[in-house]
């Protein structure tokens, strides 16, 4: 009996623990030969007596079934898939296409947030960058949903105007030069624990970008926290430790060309081509409020627009008071 109970394990192991099963007798009620099952094609539904009876059957990863003809020669093997008794119930292993070349996984970003609230801090991208110091390195940031925000090279106004720039208060644009000597745009983001942060990345699509073509393919909604993909983007929910790193043209040393964890599973470190603009863009910040954050969450000013990270460090803040102490004893 468990033995086939194992075999089938395909039909119902990503359905979470919503779910009930039915017993009649000393068997599971969905392993009896009753059940229907249907070729891909939609040619012939069935029992799965009535397969047995004709066709050889064997198990597959996915959950579908080979039927190879016993008895008649000519006849191609079918893959059949097993009918649903009653309605679907939508969950993140049955992702729908909603259109214009989105996939989004039903109930993932719902089930991720349960118990979570949006962050009453009011956070944007550039407010967060205000509170992560620019020292020309890895950029740490104070009290924010970010451990690490950096951001490479010189901020312009515009693409093509230094090499990155704000497209709006919740949107970061890094640029693509292709010019001789000059580098590309780069960032890396940090989770800081106790957060949950969603973001959308999209990728221009007009340079010679290898990445689109492979490492992209990675990004589906079948990993957890991964709430949507187009053709050139994805919208992915990252918790406390996940992380975000994109160099365009891997021109900085320390930052990843493409790098991205979420929800704890490491989804894709690349070194294919990105050669193109990408942005970046907040879309939420949440916390847990039966376990808030250590420090609360932020520095009360998480809706400013921010801006460039321009403050100088902490430690550099308390040596002036210091020198200048020094000077008024003297």
């Amino acid at each position: 009996m468990f033995e086939d109970f194992e075999n089938r394990s395909g039909f119902w192991k990503d359905l979470g623990s919503n779910f009930t099963i039915n017993y009649s007798g000393s068997n599971p009620s969905f392993l009896t030969s009753g059940e229907m099952w249907q070729s891909m094609d939609g040619s012939e539904t069935q029992t799965l007596a009535a397969w047995e009876n004709g066709w050889v059957l064997t198990n597959n990863p996915d959950g579908t079934m080979t039927a190879t003809p016993k008895y008649t020669s000519g006849l191609i093997s079918q893959t059949l898939v097993r009918v649903p008794v009653g309605p679907p119930i939508p969950t993140s292993s049955m992702p729908s296409d909603a259109g214009g070349g989105v996939v989004v996984a039903f109930e993932n970003e719902t089930d991720l947030l349960d118990g979570w609230e949006e962050d009453p801090e009011g956070w944007t991208l550039q407010g967060i960058n205000a509170n992560c110091p620019d020292i020309g390195e890895s950029e740490k940031c104070d009290g924010t949903p970010f451990e690490e925000f950096t951001i490479r090279g010189t901020q312009g106004q515009a693409m093509d105007d230094g090499r990155w720039w704000w497209v709006n208060a919740n949107q970061l644009g890094l640029t693509n030069w292709d010019t001789s000597g000059k580098k590309s745009g780069a960032c890396e983001i940090h989770i800081r624990e106790g957060y949950q942060v969603k973001l959308k990345v999209r990728f221009e699509t007009e340079g010679e970008n290898g990445f689109m073509e492979d490492s992209f393919t990675d990004i589906t909604t079948d990993s957890p926290g991964i709430l949507e993909t187009t053709a050139d983007s994805f919208t992915a929910l990252l918790q406390g430790g996940d992380q975000l790193s994109i160099d365009i043209d891997s021109d900085w040393a320390g930052t990843a060309r493409f790098f991205l964890k979420v929800q704890g599973l490491e989804i894709t470190n690349s070194n294919d081509s990105i050669d193109d603009e990408v942005y970046v863009t907040l879309e939420g910040v949440y916390i847990d409020p039966d376990s808030p954050p250590a420090g609360g969450g932020g520095s009360g000013n998480g809706g400013s627009n921010g801006g460039s990270s321009s403050m100088p460090p902490t430690w550099a803040i308390a040596g002036i008071g210091i020198v200048a102490a020094i000077v008024l004893l003297k």
